[in-house]
């Protein structure tokens, strides 16, 4: 996640927003991005925060605000990537330093949220699951997402497994 987030904001970053074909791949690669962690709160939301509720309650309610509040900064950052996709040269490239801040904005706040899920609910998740349990949870997430965006969950994961 965290490589997603990272190379998302270097090619926002390096990205020349004058530029007709750049702008429009660096804007996909932004969709995209914005998509996954879009779907990734749902998934945990619907899979992984009601399990850990019937153990643990209250310990999720926290997280889902996060979710919120990230779904919020989402929405506003790619409402300002449909304003670059209209607006012409001179407007895009303020609107691209714009989007540039907003999103590495988000990144600031999305890594505190990981480094919380990381330290509050993993442990309880290994405490109060099996392995088994959790697998299931795990398969139940990946049913979910669709196939053509599968390859990009498995390429993310392979990515994240290297030192």
């Amino acid at each position: 996640m965290r490589h997603l987030l990272f190379s998302t904001a270097r090619q926002i970053g390096l990205a020349d927003f004058s530029d007709d074909d750049v702008t429009q791949e660096t804007l996909a690669i932004l969709d995209r991005t914005l998509g996954f962690f879009r779907s990734t709160g749902g998934h945990e939301d619907a899979h992984v925060h009601p399990a850990l509720e019937s153990r643990s309650p209250g310990l999720t309610a926290s997280f889902a605000e996060d979710h919120e509040e990230d779904d919020r900064l989402a929405t506003e950052i790619g409402q300002l990537g449909d304003r670059i996709r209209n607006a012409d040269e001179t407007h895009r490239v303020a609107l691209g330093i714009e989007v540039h801040e907003r999103f590495n904005s988000y990144v600031g706040i999305y890594l505190g949220h990981l480094y919380r899920e990381e330290t509050e609910l993993q442990q309880v998740l290994w405490d109060n699951f099996t392995d088994e349990e959790l697998i299931a949870m795990d398969r139940a997430i990946a049913r979910e997402i669709p196939l053509e965006r599968m390859g990009d969950r498995l390429n993310r994961d392979v990515r994240e497994l290297q030192p």
